[in-house]
């Protein structure tokens, strides 16, 4: 409803908020094809309009919904952009999103890089997560920039630091009742 009153009204900045809160939905309630369609067109508006927050959150919707149908090379572009988009921003700018987006959006890079055999990098960008994360404070960027790193440990065969880092997240989140 919000998507066709923007619509009526011309209002392309609103528009492209309700597609990506719309996108957001729809990912998390299993269309991803739909959210990523969404977010493709929140980009488009979010571009024009040259409006940073929307760039970001169009750019996050798109490399997790990326992520979450395999597209590694889709996610890792779009998760680049996030890192960019958020370039000379506070550290603890959240945008609008769960955790602290720069701690996971290294995660993520982490996990793609792993899955692509680019260890070497995805450990840098692991790494980069951990301490984005860790200076955060907030359990939610620590426990997914943990869970990234740990996902490339674990495909490159290295067990005993991904088990440690598993370790660490689970401790965090029992300590903060993530759940």
């Amino acid at each position: 409803e919000a998507a066709d009153l923007a619509r009526k009204l011309g209002d392309d900045r609103r528009l492209a908020r309700a597609l990506v809160f719309i996108a957001s939905s729809v990912w998390v309630t299993g269309d991803a094809l739909e959210a990523r369609e969404l977010a493709r067109s929140t980009l488009v508006i979010a571009e024009a309009l040259a409006d940073r927050t929307l760039t970001f959150m169009a750019n996050y919707t798109l490399a997790v919904v990326g992520f979450l149908l395999g597209d590694h090379n889709e996610a890792e572009a779009a998760f680049g952009k996030v890192l960019q988009v958020l370039e000379g921003a506070s550290p603890r700018d959240r945008s609008g999103v769960p955790g602290f987006p720069r701690a996971t959006a290294h995660g993520f890079l982490a996990w793609v890089r792993g899955d692509q055999g680019r260890f070497e990098e995805g450990i840098a960008q692991g790494l980069d997560g951990l301490r984005v994360a860790d200076a955060s404070g907030r359990p939610f960027s620590v426990t997914w920039a943990c869970f990234g790193l740990a996902n490339l440990y674990g495909i490159q065969g290295k067990h005993a630091e991904a088990l440690r880092l598993l370790d660490r997240a689970i401790t965090v989140s029992r300590a903060a009742d993530l759940g």
